[in-house]
């Protein structure tokens, strides 16, 4: 048997597929020099970072515009130069920046901004990080008058900034409303945390505390002077401490934010000062000065806790930036009118009794409070309810389908709780508003818009399964399973990150047609009806463009993908799914472009087999899940890409402890999970390819339980199991247990799918090549045949599917030692694949070996070897083996039964020794192969 036959045939069955730094020296011009920051032109390039425009800059670096074209987004890219300002020392100085940048890097929070990269160019530590869409807090002040509580409602979500800073053990050491920006998604985010500096990690030496207190003294992005050049900018925000070249504190920022605070409720810093020396006089005496003429626009509770915040000592502060928050939120007169409210319900209540009493009649009872959030089951009732649940159950029922019953028997509960999650979910996204008012309206909104959607897609999916096909009932389970998850409604990070909805009305209500239209197509996709999905999507593509809203856009065009890959146009998919990317990522979706970049990744690492690029699509998945802080279960799904990938390039001990990875994340979250058998299924392939044929058994038969629990023992998930192990059987050469498992395997998927469907004609190609390997070789001709006329009349001609059933009829015909006619076969597959998948696909190689082994079988050694020659100038990636068997058919051809030139024998023994080499990586499945070369170079001395 060829490695040619033994690999292409088990993999036939795929399904559909369930930050990288490059910091380099600037490309476009050097930082270098003295004095003052470099003018950068549009379009240079500053490492990976294409300089779009200049944003802003100071004494302690430069804003720009950018473009990262590895995520394909626009960030804000800060320069901070060590060689600009004369006198400093340049390696501490770099060391103390980087430290410094990659501080603010750990913070994740919304009302801090994200930094997505930081490094070294040249000798300028730059900090890469969102580009918000929005103003910075002082000009937010200045555009327009402000009542006192909406100004302090901005300022407490930048205060929470600074909390999570600090218990992060961060100092931000430079808050003031230039470092606070406001986003046209009305999130506030701190942000410049350029001098950011470690609790604990303090000055070093007296020198780099001198520096500390200079730059901190002439460091800022945005200054404000006044024409006599008096400062008053950075150092109108310092602390005391800051002032006296003190190391700053967490209290250091409580103060800052007072000032700032102090300012934006009263018009003027709570300090004056016309110079740094009568500033700083000001500051440390604590002479807070109320602006002259001008009526306080604040109540007096909040003047007191400003009070304490703008201390001289630090101790007589504020505990935590926490505590001052509270005591900002905490309004007394509120308080007291619960408490008047309560005590004069009392006394209304106490005149009631007694008059009650006097007139011998029991009181009147209070009527019961309206209670809030109670609609939840209602709305849910609209698309899922008792009466549905049992018409759909009769349906499955009197489908005859053999399996029915037992799909009903999971489904019907999966659904149950998919709507007992959305209910929870939707109840507690209404009393975060409603009741409890930890949450504003718009966040609301943003919930319940969420939840609407997914609710819409049950519905959709419940209106299919009321009159199921045989394929819908097979896949019914998967499909409620494919369902978005109600808690992720919940992920308010994630659900403000993304470009919110249009408020237009009529945009508005287009958006909600178009989503509307758009579950229909998904339903059919995972009920798996292709040609229909497409032919739902196709129409809308057009209008979804021209709508233009990028988190509609991103999951169109990744759905329009998938289906151009299972209908045979991989190349077509690829493009269409990466412009999806691009679109997850314009719309903040991080979560979105995880699961594309999943779906790329294993398209194209491990159907396209390109390594490089499909490990590339792992990373910046992996970077999407980091910017959603963490997820387990989409990291697991990399994980499985990654196998999977290694699995196609034949790095079989890579793919194990990737595939393994994602193991420990199933088994320890849900070890009943159906995902946990695919997993199992991945992990069984490799086994065999490393030859460890029992591990593979063990592993095979595991998931086939697991897949028998969740699933039933009648379903196809069943039959797909069963086939894998009959697979890791044959390559044990027990092929008697391998027929049993593959005639199972059969017969359930003859059940359950009927006798014209994909998954027979493959198992049909099975039972082919153990037929064959049996040696019953006119059997093994008939199903392989019977297998081609299924994919004839499923998939039609052309078809990569079709060829590797024609190359299974060829190696049927070789084994028989009809040459001719297996060549007449093989010649037919490779035109068929380079028609479909091109002539740069790993398919070339397959069935270019078969046509110059047929070659060699005949003695047409000159035909022969242009088709391996072809395969070793393919920059493909495969298993060494399929190139070792290349190499050895070129030996043969070269040697041409010896009479062939020196030069031409002496490449022929080169050929069989790489292949030698290549097969002894895995002794014990390639055994007979290595014996065949070692006699072949012994006996061709």
């Amino acid at each position: 048997m060829s490695s040619t036959e033994e690999t292409l045939g088990p993999t036939r069955l795929s399904g559909l597929p369930t930050e990288r730094a490059n910091h380099g020296s600037t490309r476009g011009q050097s930082l270098s020099g003295g004095g003052e920051a470099p003018q950068i032109e549009r379009g240079s390039a500053l490492g990976r970072y294409l300089v779009v425009d200049r944003l802003g800059a100071g004494g302690m670096g430069v804003v720009y515009r950018a473009f990262d074209p590895d995520l394909d987004r626009s960030v804000a890219l800060k320069l901070v130069g060590v060689g600009w300002n004369a006198g400093s020392e340049s390696d501490q100085e770099r060391s103390r920046l980087l430290r410094e940048a990659q501080a603010m890097a750990r913070l994740s929070h919304p009302n801090v901004i994200p930094v997505f990269d930081v490094g070294i160019l040249d000798d300028a530590v730059f900090v890469a990080m969102e580009l918000v869409d929005g103003v910075t807090l002082r000009q937010w002040q200045k555009a327009e008058e402000r009542g006192w509580e909406q100004t302090l409602s901005v300022f407490i979500e930048a205060g929470r900034g600074l909390v999570a800073a600090h218990e992060a053990q961060l100092i931000h050491r430079d808050f003031k409303p230039d470092n606070v920006m406001i986003g046209r998604d009305s999130r506030v985010r701190v942000l410049d945390f350029g001098l950011a500096r470690a609790t604990g990690n303090e000055p070093s030496s007296t020198a780099e505390l001198e520096d500390l207190r200079r730059s901190a003294e002439v460091d800022s992005l945005e200054r404000s002077m006044t024409a006599a050049g008096a400062v008053m900018g950075t150092p109108a925000y310092m602390a005391p401490e800051q002032h006296l070249g003190m190391a700053a504190e967490a209290a250091s920022d409580q103060f800052a934010f007072c000032v700032a605070l102090f300012e934006a409720l009263f018009g003027a810093r709570p300090f004056t000062g016309d110079t740094m020396a009568t500033l700083s006089l000001s500051v440390l005496q604590g002479t807070i000065t109320m602006p002259a003429g001008r009526k306080s626009r604040a109540p007096g509770w909040v003047l007191a806790a400003l009070q304490r915040g703008l201390a001289v000592d630090p101790k007589s502060r504020f505990p935590s930036m926490q505590a001052l928050l509270d005591a900002l939120s905490h309004d007394p007169a509120r308080s007291r009118r619960r408490v008047w409210m309560g005590l004069g319900a009392v006394a209304v209540l106490g005149v009631g009794t007694a008059l009650g009493a006097t007139l011998g009649n029991e009181p009147e009872p209070t009527p019961p409070a309206p209670t809030l959030c109670t609609g939840a089951a209602d709305a849910m009732a609209e698309v899922w309810s008792p009466a549905r649940r049992d018409g759909i159950g009769q349906a499955f029922a009197s489908s005859g389908v053999a399996f029915a019953e037992e799909a009903w028997s999971v489904t019907a509960p999966a659904l149950d709780r998919m709507a007992e999650t959305w209910i929870e979910e939707h109840t507690a996204a209404c009393r975060a508003t409603r009741v409890t008012a930890e949450q504003s309206v718009a966040v609301l909104d943003l919930r319940m818009a969420c939840l609407d959607r997914q609710r819409d897609r049950l519905g959709s999916l419940a209106t299919a399964l009321e009159t199921p096909s045989v394929d819908d009932i097979g896949r019914a389970f998967d499909a409620v399973r494919s369902l978005p998850d109600p808690a992720a409604c919940g992920d308010l990070d994630a659900l403000q990150q993304v470009t919110p909805p249009p408020s237009d009305p009529g945009r508005k209500n287009r958006l909600a047609q178009l989503r509307h239209e758009f579950d229909e197509v998904q339903t059919q996709l995972s009920l798996g009806h292709l040609e229909d999905a497409r032919a739902r999507l196709e129409p809308l593509l057009e209008p979804i463009e021209t709508f233009d809203y990028p988190p509609l856009s991103s999951v169109v065009l990744d759905t329009y993908g998938i289906l151009l890959e299972e209908t045979a146009d991989i190349k077509e998919s690829r493009r269409v799914r990466q412009r999806a990317y691009v679109a997850a990522t314009a719309s903040g979706d991080a979560r979105e472009a995880a699961f594309i970049a999943h779906g790329l990744a294993f398209a194209v690492g491990s159907r396209m087999s390109e390594t490089d690029e499909g490990l590339h699509w792992v990373e910046l998945g992996r970077g999407s899940v980091r910017r959603l802080g963490g997820d387990p279960r989409l990291s697991a799904m990399m994980d499985s890409d990654e196998g999977s990938i290694y699995t196609a390039a034949g790095r079989y001990e890579e793919a194990l402890v990737a595939h393994e990875r994602a193991r420990q994340y199933w088994e320890q979250a849900d070890p009943d999970a159906p995902e946990l058998a695919g997993v199992l299924g991945d992990i069984g392939a490799v086994y065999v390819s490393l030859g460890r044929i029992d591990e593979a058994k063990a592993i095979h038969s595991r998931a086939i339980e697991l897949r028998e629990a969740a699933y039933g023992e009648h379903h196809p998930q069943v039959a797909n199991a069963v086939r894998e192990l009959g697979s890791a059987l044959s390559q044990a050469h027990d092929y008697d247990a391998a027929q049993a498992q593959l005639e199972r395997a059969l017969e359930i998927g003859r059940a359950s799918r009927g006798e014209d469907n994909h998954f027979v004609a493959t198992v049909l190609d099975d039972l082919g090549r153990i037929l064959r390997k049996k040696d019953q070789l006119e059997q093994a001709i008939e199903h392989h045949r019977k297998a081609l006329q299924i994919w004839e009349a499923v998939l039609g001609d052309p078809h990569p599917d079709l060829a590797i059933s024609i190359l299974n009829i060829g190696y049927t015909l070789n084994a028989a030692g009809r040459f001719a006619d297996a060549l007449a076969e093989f010649e037919r597959a490779l035109k068929m694949f380079e028609a479909t998948v091109g002539p740069e696909h790993p398919y070339i190689v397959y069935a270019s070996n078969s046509v110059a082994s047929a070659y060699v079988d005949l003695n047409r050694y000159a035909e022969a070897a242009p088709h391996i020659e072809r395969v070793l100038k393919l920059d493909v990636k495969v298993d060494p083996t399929l190139i070792a068997e290349s190499k050895f058919i070129l030996t043969h051809a070269l040697w041409a039964e010896g009479n062939a030139p020196a030069a031409a024998r002496s490449r022929a023994r080169r050929m069989a020794e790489e292949a030698l080499a290549a097969y002894r990586g895995q002794p014990e499945r390639w055994a007979g192969h290595i014996e065949k070369i070692e006699k072949w170079l012994a006996e061709h001395g």
